[in-house]
């Protein structure tokens, strides 16, 4: 079995390396952004991160917090020439995306033991459609393999019991909330995690067992509020809350 995981570990290293150099070659090109302004928007505030620490774009304070993939744009800001920064930026989504193999291989061991349907299960992931927007300047390119570690990190948290369930619990809120600055549509992962773990106590418990149920949510909670609240009250002290904020002055 031991054997088995090492030889899963090497293929989906060696399909993370495959995938991200052939992503790269496929993203590799000119490119000209005219369609969607939020490649604009999460440029500029690459940018600005990177060279002054701030959130602006076009010229503007910029009340938009979904902070994540601007900084992870951000080692391209090293480079001074506009091409090589889009040529490392297509590097880096290329990373990124290909990533998501590894929460796919913890993903698919848990639905087989055997060796061929979790390789197919890693080939099915690096080939589907969303993977493309490895040629894009959007969040995506973060939010997938994220989601797919939020969705691993959570199976566990529901699994583990005692100390090491409540840190689960505690972690899975974290990677929620680090997801949450990838994307809004995270929330949905909090609010399922909520709703399984009330189902999940109603009716197994009565009385003080209550508290005892309710514990790893409550470290759910604490693991997604006391990030939320450290950055509400630094970087994003008197920014509205709303995701679209497209005026770069508000």
């Amino acid at each position: 079995d031991n054997h088995d995981i090492r030889v899963l570990v090497l293929i989906a290293a060696g399909l993370f390396v495959l995938s991200s150099v052939v992503r790269f070659c496929l993203s590799d090109f000119p490119k000209c952004i005219g369609v969607l302004p939020d490649e604009v928007r999460y440029l500029n505030l690459a940018a600005s991160l990177f060279n002054e620490g701030q959130l602006v774009e076009r010229g503007g304070f910029s009340s938009f917090q979904k902070i994540l993939y601007p900084l992870a744009l951000s080692p391209a800001f090293l480079a001074d020439d506009p091409l090589l920064r889009v040529r490392l930026i297509a590097l880096l989504n290329s990373i990124y995306v290909s990533s998501a193999v590894f929460p796919a291989l913890l993903l698919a061991r848990r639905l087989s033991t055997s060796r061929t349907p979790v390789i197919i299960c890693l080939l099915f992931t690096l080939v589907m459609p969303d993977m493309c927007y490895s040629m894009t300047f959007l969040s995506e390119c973060v939010y997938l393999p994220l989601a797919l570690w939020l969705i691993a990190c959570c199976l566990r948290a529901f699994e583990a019991r005692g100390r090491a369930g409540y840190a689960w619990c505690a972690g899975a809120g974290l990677l929620c909330y680090v997801t949450y600055l990838a994307k809004e549509v995270a929330l949905g992962f909090a609010l399922a995690f909520i709703v399984m773990m009330i189902v999940r106590s109603a009716g197994r418990v009565r009385g003080q067992a209550w508290f005892r149920a309710c514990l790893p949510l409550g470290c759910f909670l604490v693991g997604f509020i006391i990030p939320f609240l450290l950055l509400k009250f630094t970087l994003f002290s008197g920014l509205l809350n709303s995701y679209n904020q497209t005026d770069p002055s508000v």
